[in-house]
């Protein structure tokens, strides 16, 4: 297993590098995209690591769930390589999926490092900045969209089932407080809050306001612990060292 240690490497989006994998030239995505692309050399048509076609499977199948007018090709692209949407781009949906998955030929199948990085710090701890894409994959592959948790009811584990759905109440208790508060301080005469910012409690009492921060911390804190748990199983997956994992514990 390759040794996992910091790495000032620049954050992807969509560059195309050469690494030390089964095969070396990797397409990555659009900033904070999912999937990665692989092949021989520049001339070669690319494919996808076949630990991903769950994930690829389960995106497509979430794509109604999201009732927005983004079309098929145009909710790709923030998924894919464009080496990879192009085909998509030209995909019927019904055809077999345009790109052929190989085993074992990602970072994760083969305990690698990416060369390029998902994020930064304002993305997590170490371990999501450097395999963003493969927690997104891990997400995808337990039937839930990355970002909007969004998920399939017969493919999320009724366990993060329950987690999500405790996130989402925390979420809309916090809006309601929001709203309601807001209008306490309108009405209050604090006519110069823009409604269209985040509400922070400015010109109310302090135990409104410590509510609200409260609500805050702990809708926060939800999702975090939630996303610290999908981590976990990739860092497993990946072979990161057990020190790694006591930093999500």
């Amino acid at each position: 297993m390759k040794q996992h240690t910091p790495q000032s490497a620049p954050i992807s989006n969509g560059d195309v590098v050469r690494e030390k994998l089964p095969l070396p030239v990797v397409y990555y995505p659009a900033w904070q995209g999912t999937f990665l692309a692989f092949a021989s050399d520049r001339r070669s048509r690319p494919v996808m690591c076949a630990c991903a076609a769950e994930a690829v499977d389960n995106l497509f199948r979430l794509h109604p769930a999201l009732r927005h007018e983004w079309t098929l090709d145009i909710f790709s692209q923030r998924y894919f390589p464009d080496v990879i949407w192009r085909s998509i781009a030209r995909w019927n949906g019904n055809d077999p999926f345009p790109v052929a998955f190989i085993p074992d030929i990602c970072h994760r199948c083969t305990s690698s490092s990416p060369a390029l990085h998902y994020g930064d710090a304002r993305d997590g701890p170490e371990f999501g900045q450097q395999y963003g894409w493969y927690v997104n994959q891990a997400l995808l592959r337990m039937g839930i969209l990355p970002h909007r948790l969004a998920y399939l009811s017969d493919a999320c584990p009724a366990e993060l089932q329950t987690a999500i759905e405790a996130i989402r109440r925390q979420q809309e208790e916090l809006q309601q407080q929001c709203a309601r508060l807001l209008d306490v301080a309108l009405a209050g005469g604090h006519d110069q809050i823009d409604p269209g910012t985040s509400f922070d409690g400015a010109g109310l009492p302090a135990d409104e306001t410590q509510h609200l921060a409260d609500l805050r911390w702990q809708a926060s804190q939800a999702r975090r612990d939630f996303m610290h748990k999908i981590e976990r199983i990739v860092m497993q997956e990946c072979g990161w060292p057990a020190a790694g994992l006591a930093v999500l514990s």
